[in-house]
């Protein structure tokens, strides 16, 4: 039984597209999750202050 050759240049190439929308992905839902919890913190500070009129 003979293994296949695999060029291992190829298959780098073939990959990249594929790693770099992974990274455009991973950033976009760093940025989203940022975003939020600025946001949530910010109405917490916001109805904190309301109740206890500060």
């Amino acid at each position: 039984m003979t293994a296949t050759v695999i060029q291992l240049a190829a298959y780098r190439a073939a990959l990249r597209p594929a790693a770099a929308r992974a990274c455009r992905w991973s950033d976009a839902l760093e940025s989203v999750t940022a975003s939020n919890l600025r946001i949530a913190f910010a109405w917490q500070r916001i109805v904190l202050r309301a109740w206890w009129g500060v």
